[in-house]
């Protein structure tokens, strides 16, 4: 299971039950094997809710049903922030649950009644590799991110390496 981290607006970080504060919070290393997503948008906005979908599992506000290879760890962050999400992928293909290929969609959409607004940042982690997109407008929603704005599609490769596509 990938460690408990939640992060507040990239200056302060819980990560195994310890406070670290500073101006640039260091993240703790992403497990090899594992990915981890996080979703990222600046103040004033507020509440953005996200969708990660994996083998038919959902990770986000309103979106499950979770499956064992996704973590939500977030929870729902109705503020500015990030939300993060875990993926257990050597865990999954060990399992039989994939081969060579499989993709992760990542979904956004601004909870309508919070008046958030713009764009947000993805930020993925796997096996040593970090990329970051700029995604500049997200869409709204009452409900579930999922079918709001496609921020990525990601293929992971068995290799051990991933694509944004």
């Amino acid at each position: 299971m990938a460690p408990k981290l939640i992060i507040n607006d990239g200056r302060l970080a819980v990560y195994g039950g310890r406070l670290i504060t500073s101006c640039n919070a260091t993240l703790p290393p992403v497990p090899t094997g594992q990915m981890r997503i996080i979703y990222s948008w600046p103040s004033p906005s507020r509440d953005l809710d996200t969708c990660t979908v994996f083998l038919g599992g959902r990770a986000g506000y309103a979106s499950g049903p979770l499956n064992e290879w996704l973590i939500w760890d977030s929870g729902d962050n109705t503020g500015p922030g990030p939300e993060t999400v875990w993926i257990r992928l050597d865990d999954s293909c060990l399992a039989g649950q994939w081969t060579d290929q499989v993709l992760i969609q990542c979904w956004a959409g601004w909870f309508t009644p919070a008046g958030g607004r713009g764009g947000c940042t993805l930020t993925i982690t796997y096996n040593g590799q970090t990329q970051r997109l700029t995604i500049p407008s997200v869409g709204t929603q009452t409900g579930s991110a999922e079918g709001t704005t496609l921020c990525a599609t990601i293929r992971i490769l068995s290799s051990g390496t991933f694509t944004v596509l």
